[in-house]
């Protein structure tokens, strides 16, 4: 279960960006909030698609903890299921919430399905030729010089232009903002620069005309905010008890698991600090604690650097751990 929760949990967007977009209602129309919306929606997206496979590989492994089992049920709510069937009827089947800025925008411009509005099929032409212009003058570019071009993006620059270079090779002056590191010249030319702003424009017109047929369904999403929310709390939750196992199985120092009382006292034998331990220069002294209505103060002493506060947080953070769930180092 560890290895499935291992490969399949970093597949997951950041879920406090979905709920913190699908709650936010712009109070005017901007590229920024048309950005949001629709990554907002693409992570959303992908979120209800990854949710079932790891509800169906969770109950492959036949789960006896009710907690997991109560994980598993709120990741299956009938809702979700609806949800993700309206979504697939307007997204492609290949959108999803993408990392890279490159790939963010395209995934952006062209999540909506072909032939859902025709305006934007139209801004969309002309966005996929304002690019293959570029290429095109790459291409002519590279040929002219005799240099091997490729075109890049950046959110901050836009499309420009990466040259390899050798030692102190000086490009034609046509090449303009240049910036150069070990292997190679980043840069642009006038024509490749005013390309790249009809490119922004064209951009800016697709997200727009995507974030007003996407406003909709967000008013239908956020009226099923509950099922949204809870799934997210319950995904948190599987994170965090991943995140407590993979401690335990691949930390060197050993852990065990903790026995709660209900009148205590506290006994910690051979405690270690969770975070320390590992960063020491000198081997680590493991600790006895025992605290209780026999004894309910111990006197610490030693001097600058001995580990005093250390001691008083190691105790903290193995009681924390341990109602937390965790297993703890003693």
């Amino acid at each position: 279960l560890l290895q499935i929760l291992l490969e399949e949990l970093p597949k997951f967007p950041n879920l406090d960006r979905v709920v913190n977009g699908i709650s936010r209602v712009p109070n005017r129309v901007t590229i920024k909030a048309a950005e949001i919306a629709i990554t907002t929606l693409l992570g959303l997206s992908q979120t209800l698609t990854l949710l079932p496979l790891l509800a169906s590989q969770m109950r492959g492994r036949s789960l006896k903890s009710v907690l997991l089992q109560t994980i598993v049920g709120t990741m299956e709510h009938p809702d979700l299921a609806d949800m993700q069937g309206k979504i697939s009827e307007l997204l492609t089947s290949s959108a999803s919430f993408r990392r890279k800025a490159d790939e963010m925008l395209d995934a952006a411009c062209f999540a909506i399905k072909p032939g859902y509005n025709g305006m934007l099929d139209m801004a969309r032409k002309a966005l996929l030729q304002s690019v293959e212009d570029i290429h095109s003058a790459a291409d002519a570019l590279s040929a002219a010089h005799e240099l091997s071009i490729t075109v890049k993006y950046a959110a901050s620059r836009g499309f420009h232009l990466v040259i390899p270079v050798k030692g102190n090779q000086v490009l034609p002056a046509m090449f303009i903002n240049q910036r150069k590191n070990r292997k190679s010249i980043s840069c642009t030319t006038e024509e490749i620069e005013s390309l790249s702003s009809r490119v922004k424009e064209s951009t800016q017109e697709v997200l727009l005309l995507t974030f007003a047929l996407l406003q909709s369904f967000l008013e239908e999403v956020r009226e099923d905010m509950d099922a949204i929310f809870a799934v997210i709390d319950a995904i948190a939750l599987l994170d965090m008890l991943m995140s407590l196992a993979e401690l335990v199985m691949t930390e060197s120092q050993p852990y065990c698991r903790p026995q709660f009382t209900e009148e205590g006292p506290l006994v910690i034998k051979a405690g270690q600090h969770p975070i320390t331990y590992n960063y020491s220069l000198t081997p680590f002294v493991p600790t006895d604690i025992l605290i209780g209505p026999f004894m309910n103060f111990q006197i610490v002493t030693g001097p600058n650097g001995a580990g005093k506060t250390t001691l008083l947080k190691q105790v903290a953070l193995i009681v924390i751990l341990a109602q937390a769930g965790g297993w703890v180092p003693s």
